[in-house]
């Protein structure tokens, strides 16, 4: 799966705390985030994709959580980067991640 500029975007429009963006991102990726009970692993992501929201998780922080490390949240409950270029740039991996409904 393949994320997109416009979708990570849609993700922060409107929200004024950390955890309702994050959600939000969650949600792109997880289609039946309703049923889920327990995510276990994380999401492997690609560079430009990792890159692009951290730039806007540290500017929500820095626009309405100034007392908060820029992008703490998402550092603390995010996706891993791929490092490797095994992942195109805005792709998504589910290797590794259990989902428990």
């Amino acid at each position: 799966m393949n994320l997109s500029k416009e979708q990570v975007d849609a993700c922060f429009h409107g929200c004024a705390n950390q955890q309702d963006w994050i959600v939000n991102v969650y949600k792109l990726v997880f289609k039946d985030w309703h049923r889920i009970q327990k995510i276990q692993g994380w999401p492997t992501i690609g560079k430009e994709l990792s890159d692009y929201i951290w730039e806007r998780a540290t500017a929500f922080d820095k626009k309405y959580h100034s007392a908060v490390l820029p992008g703490g949240a998402w550092v603390n409950t995010g996706f891993s980067t791929d490092t490797s270029s095994a992942l195109g740039p805005w792709e998504v991996s589910m290797n590794g991640v259990e989902v428990i409904y």
